[in-house]
């Protein structure tokens, strides 16, 4: 009985609105359960237990729901997450959905041979769902949403920040009293930029759950020399990478390391044009553990197949000129080899014989930086179907990293 009345009171707080009805070995009257007309889907996302945590502060879900250990709280700061180290958090804790989704069985496994679940339960108690908007440094110009339930955790990319927007253009500020509220999110010069997550759990330790989380934050140090305006990848981040779009003339300086891929999404009637790749290692030791340091240029996430830009060596070859143009993909002939508009820039270290170092120590042994341009195309991508086939392969640009085949014949794509 105990372990019911629990399960109800976490459903409580989940969803206050939900009506719980008891069964025993699936005996239930259908009545309970079928034609109710009960359920609306707009009020159900207005008032889930995590948003009224939102609205109504910290202590929303307390009360009687703390007899049974099931609690809640809200988790606040004005500074953004460092990505490698809410990374290295959050893997403490959970499954991330994308490692989930390609191989269930196996990240449940890498996750408990890292992690003990029993020492983190006994740690931070069972953090059941967490919901949420987070700023992440890097990735300073959109909001990231923060969804977890059980073992399984995602940050995606959501909607610009409202500082990122003119206040005319608010889309959810449909009355005077919603612009007032969102003006009352900004602060500061970083606008309305926030860590604003709920926690809802039994047994929480909120405040072990709530150190980690400010030990992930950027240092005060650190926020001197942030700055939104900072180059695409300044952080090492091993999450989940974004596509960048760019749809205007300018210049292009991004960085991407081992564990840290760069997406890239020319939209139409661009063209962006990589022009210079520069190896950078800061640590002396670190250049003594890496042979060379391979650069690729990959069609997708789903293939591993890709061209090889540059190879990078240490004191020999730390910078690679080249004119690679990628041209808007075709609208027909390539969405179904590709299923995706980006490219994915890729770096490879290849290390000296008997150099072992962990995933988290490839990510910060060395930089390399990416250089180029996007402009408007003078033509459109459909009058250049007879454009050359070899889409501007210069010498680099021979080795395959896996198989062949699936190359784009129309002209305007690199493969």
């Amino acid at each position: 009985q105990e372990k019911i009345d629990v399960t109800k009171k976490l459903i409580q707080v989940l969803n206050p609105k939900a009506r719980v009805v008891e069964g025993s070995f699936g005996k239930i009257d259908l009545l309970n359960i079928l034609n109710t007309k009960l359920f609306n889907m707009q009020e159900a996302s207005e008032s889930p237990g995590w948003l009224n945590s939102l609205k109504e502060g910290v202590d929303a879900d307390h009360g009687e729901a703390d007899e049974y250990g099931v609690t809640s709280f809200v988790y606040r700061a004005r500074k953004p997450f460092h990505p490698q180290r809410i990374h290295s958090f959050l893997k403490q804790l959970f499954c991330f959905a994308e490692d989930w989704a390609s191989s269930p069985e196996e990240a449940s496994r890498a996750h408990d041979k890292t992690n003990k679940p029993s020492s983190t339960k006994e740690k931070y108690g069972s953090i059941l769902r967490s919901k949420g908007t987070c700023w992440i440094a890097g990735r300073d110009h959109r909001q990231v949403g923060w969804a977890q339930a059980g073992r399984i955790v995602q940050l995606s990319l959501d909607a610009p920040w409202y500082c990122k927007i003119p206040e005319s253009e608010w889309e959810d500020a449909e009355s005077e009293e919603d612009r007032l509220d969102i003006q009352d999110k900004f602060e500061g010069d970083y606008g309305d930029r926030r860590q604003e997550i709920v926690f809802i759990g039994t047994n929480l330790n909120k405040t072990a759950i709530e150190d980690e989380l400010y030990k992930s934050l950027l240092t005060d140090e650190e926020m001197k020399h942030h700055s939104t305006k900072l180059p695409i990848g300044s952080y090492p981040d091993p999450l989940t990478p974004m596509a960048w779009g760019f749809d205007d003339a300018q210049s292009l300086f991004i960085v991407a390391r081992q564990g840290q891929n760069q997406h890239i999404r020319v939209l139409p009637g661009s063209s962006l044009c990589l022009e210079n790749l520069a190896l950078n290692i800061k640590d002396e030791s670190t250049e003594d553990d890496i042979r060379s340091v391979k650069v690729w240029l990959d069609m997708s996430d789903n293939v591993q197949q890709g061209v090889l830009l540059a190879t990078l060596r240490p004191c020999q070859y730390e910078q690679h000129s080249m004119s690679l143009k990628l041209l808007a993909p075709c609208a027909e002939e390539c969405s179904e080899q590709s299923g995706i508009i980006y490219r994915r820039i890729r770096v490879k270290i290849i290390p000296k014989k008997g150099i072992h170092k962990s995933p988290e120590e490839w990510l910060t042994a060395c930089e390399v930086h990416i250089m180029g341009k996007i402009e408007p195309l003078p033509y459109s991508a459909a009058d250049s179907g007879n454009a050359d086939e070899d889409g501007g392969d210069d010498d680099t640009a021979a080795e395959t990293d896996e198989d062949e085949g699936g190359h784009c014949e129309t002209g305007d794509c690199p493969f």
